[in-house]
């Protein structure tokens, strides 16, 4: 089949309605099962898609049985993507990142749609990740971890959202590092900043959205973001964050992936830095910070991107790097 109508067919399938990563992953494995195409998929009739996709709903099935129309607007989005310099990637091509399969599994996203250096999906990243109203600290802090990370030969991971997001990527770049933005909406729906800014070359930038390039920003799309940062990253800071808040999220999910989380134990205790307090709880390795002292800090950031790298697994969690020093500094600040 043409790469461009197999692609139609993907697109087409991520907007029927009841379909997510979930079902899209499941209808894909039966397919396989199967040995039929995507293309195929969409021939089946009523009785078919009843019998071995049982777990589809009536009124996706319907909107699958009379996909047509659909599947005209998604050849004239692929075109528009390719004028735009957005490829499209999908669970089944090998440039796909396994670790996405690995942190996420059935909810990995059936489609990635990229613009820039996809090289770094396979090189060591780190997320940065905070409030989108950070204290001065925490903006000294963010500055810090995002050079000595990006000198590592490190590629900051983050969500271009404002505040410590946009800081860590901006520092990278600045330094001439590195850094992958994970956006919360399609790439039709991104400001021209995130897509047409010249600053941010082919080489040292990618753009990475799991949405159809139509859907705007939904609140909720933001947590299906954060969890992919998690996966994409060999290690995931939270510089500051307020408890409930979509940083603390995000670095909950990340220790629910058993990935290595590190949040800024603050000296002083506040409603912003909240949410730190309760990762260090739950398994977060803290990260001593008193008020105006960055040299123990940086020290710690050095030593982090050390023992990183030193790793011989490209793809790091807490089982393949179990014994860091800095694990034992949790009890302290509890």
């Amino acid at each position: 089949m043409d790469h461009d109508e197999n692609l139609s067919y993907f697109l087409t399938l991520s907007k029927i309605k009841g379909i997510g990563a979930v079902k899209f992953n499941q209808i894909l494995q039966k397919n396989n099962k199967l040995g039929i195409s995507l293309k195929d998929f969409f021939k089946l009739n009523v009785m078919d898609l009843r019998t071995n996709y049982p777990f589809l709903q009536s009124v996706s099935g319907e909107s699958i049985l009379n996909h047509e129309s659909k599947l005209f607007e998604e050849i004239k989005t692929l075109k528009m993507l390719c004028k735009l310099s957005i490829r499209v990637i999908t669970t089944l091509d090998k440039t796909y990142p396994s670790r996405l399969r690995e942190g996420l599994g059935n909810s990995s996203p059936p489609i990635l749609y990229v613009r820039g250096n996809l090289d770094l999906l396979n090189q060591r990243q780190f997320a940065i990740v905070g409030t989108r109203n950070p204290t001065r600290e925490a903006i000294q802090i963010t500055k810090l971890a995002s050079i000595i990370f990006s000198q590592n030969q490190f590629t900051i991971t983050s969500g271009y959202a404002d505040g410590i997001d946009i800081i860590a990527h901006n520092t990278a770049l600045e330094l001439g590092g590195t850094t992958i933005f994970v956006l919360g909406s399609g790439m039709f729906h991104s400001s021209e900043k995130s897509i047409n800014d010249n600053k941010h070359s082919n080489t040292n930038c990618l753009f990475i959205s799991e949405f159809h390039p139509t859907f705007p920003w939904h609140k909720g799309y933001l947590m299906t973001r954060n969890r992919t940062i998690c996966a994409l990253a060999d290690g995931v800071l939270v510089v500051e964050a307020k408890e409930n808040g979509g940083a603390y999220y995000t670095g909950n999910y990340a220790l629910m992936m058993n990935k290595l989380v590190y949040t800024t134990a603050f000296e002083n205790k506040t409603n912003h830095n909240s949410g730190n307090t309760m990762l260090i709880k739950k398994g977060a390795i803290a990260i001593p910070f008193r008020d105006n002292e960055l040299d123990e800090i940086s020290s710690n950031f050095e030593q982090i991107a050390g023992e990183l790298k030193s790793s011989k697994s490209l793809y790091i969690n807490n089982k393949s790097l179990s014994q860091y020093k800095l694990f034992h500094n949790n009890e302290d600040h509890k």
